[in-house]
């Protein structure tokens, strides 16, 4: 039955959770960058940039491999171009928080006192965003041995609903963030103020990443 497992091929989920857990881990490089901004320390700041970008190309590489993966084989318990969206949406999740960290380095920009505990806030925000989409896609590989049905399956999408949940409340600290730094407009410079509003940005766009990928997940749960 040799020729049946070459059909079948090796299980690509192993590798999935792989790819999840490295583009997490960049996410959680978003908490050291802050502590670093706080504590206005520059060289911490560029070896953290070193560190997520190596994670970064490490996440990279399995998602190629496990794209190899998919395309090879002929028969799969969930659609191959839904999987590979559903990567391709991960993977951004990696880069939005690289591109965080990336911003930091390019100008030595001081956090004003005053605005430490919503930044921080926000950034904790974002990477419990990315916790609740890492929860949910480090399941797919038992979801998938049950042919994704059955009430792990339903736990799975209420946890997919929870990163939404958290993309909000991502969306209303980047607000009041801003409102903040804004109204500190009398004695902080226009570039420190444009930099600030890149650092929000920046920030929810890795929120919004991981929604997107939830919400790719949730149509491969669901059709699977």
């Amino acid at each position: 039955m040799a020729w049946l497992s070459d059909l079948i091929g090796k299980s690509p989920f192993g590798a999935v959770a792989e790819h999840t857990r490295n583009v997490h881990a960049c996410v959680e490089f978003l908490k050291e960058a802050a502590d670093a901004l706080v504590n206005d320390d520059r060289e911490r700041i560029m070896h953290i940039h070193h560190e997520i970008a190596r994670m970064e190309h490490e996440a990279d590489k399995v998602k190629n491999e496990i794209r190899k993966q998919i395309y090879g084989r002929l028969f799969m318990s969930v659609d191959k171009d839904a999987l590979a969206r559903f990567l391709s949406a991960q993977d951004d999740v990696a880069d939005r928080a690289m591109d965080f960290v990336v911003v930091l380095t390019l100008r030595p920009t001081k956090l004003d006192p005053e605005l430490k505990d919503e930044f921080v806030n926000l950034v904790q925000a974002v990477v419990e965003t990315s916790e609740s989409l890492l929860v949910a896609a480090l399941e797919l590989k038992v979801l998938a041995e049950r042919s994704f049905s059955g009430p792990q399956a339903e736990e799975i999408l209420e946890t997919i609903s929870g990163v939404g949940e958290k993309e909000w409340t991502c969306d209303k600290l980047q607000r009041r963030f801003a409102r903040h730094f804004y109204s500190l407009e009398d004695r902080l410079d226009p570039i420190t103020l444009f930099m600030y509003d890149k650092w929000t940005r920046k920030l929810g766009q890795v929120a919004d990443a991981a929604e997107k990928a939830g919400k790719y997940l949730r149509t491969m749960i669901e059709k699977g």
